[in-house]
């Protein structure tokens, strides 16, 4: 088995690798520092990220965990550059399994949505979920390509309904308190 080497390499387009390599490969410990701002400190696999390692974006985002075959797979958390924080799994570089998405504090409506706490597929909140929102208002239930697909509605700790399916909206008022309004009932239980 041939032995790792540990070199720095200044590619063409003047991005910066320091590290082990094996067979001519970033393989093992090792840094890349790209000419752009982003940089990759970790384990590497036949060139690729894979394993534990710290990835961050020229736009301050960042990702903290593991990879494989260069995407982030298992468990991780990704800091968004407006300081939302998703903590959880990952497959195939996608927010997949259970997971914990807190959305910082900013003017954006949604971004209200203090936390979500529940399953997540190809990046969606899909599956079992509660969502807290600033007021302690919550939404307990299932959730469906990212939406409500509501079967238990919790609001300031009191069951409204119990649906399959509803169509929900949701309007926060100026003072911050939540108005919740059944627009159409679908299926009931």
């Amino acid at each position: 088995m041939p032995n790792k080497k540990i070199q720095t390499v200044i590619f063409k387009n003047k991005s910066k690798y320091v590290g082990e390599f094996k067979n001519n490969y970033k393989h093992g410990q090792g840094i890349c520092t790209y000419t752009d701002g982003r940089k990759y400190s970790g384990e590497y696999k036949n060139d690729n990220p894979h394993g534990k390692g710290t990835y961050t974006y020229a736009n301050k985002g960042k990702y903290v965990g593991t990879f494989k075959d260069g995407q982030f797979s298992g468990q991780g958390s990704f800091t968004f550059p407006n300081g939302d924080k998703y903590i959880g799994k990952w497959k195939n570089g996608k927010t997949n399994g259970q997971g914990t998405f807190v959305y910082a504090q900013t003017i954006d409506i949604y971004a209200k949505r203090r936390k979500y706490v529940g399953e997540w597929k190809s990046n969606n909140m899909n599956g079992k979920g509660i969502e807290t929102f600033h007021d302690g208002t919550k939404y307990v239930g299932e959730f469906k390509n990212g939406k409500f697909n509501v079967r238990v509605l919790t609001l300031t700790n009191k069951v409204v309904r119990v649906f399959t399916q509803i169509r929900v909206m949701l309007n926060m008022l100026e003072d911050g308190r939540m108005v919740c309004k059944v627009v159409r009932v679908l299926t009931r239980l």
